[in-house]
């Protein structure tokens, strides 16, 4: 079995918007749904921008 899409699999996905892919690619558990995301102990360098 390849991992990878052929351009028939990678068509059918084009016409779905990129966060509908995610949000269903997040229901397989395969990481923790807060993954990727910043901690509370980000600041804001240039606050007067």
């Amino acid at each position: 079995m390849s991992n990878y899409l052929n351009s028939e699999q990678l068509e059918s996905l084009a016409v779905w918007p990129s966060p509908a892919i995610s949000n269903a690619i997040e229901t397989f558990s395969v990481r923790s749904r807060n993954s990727g995301f910043m901690s509370s102990d980000i600041v804001c360098r240039f606050p007067d921008l």
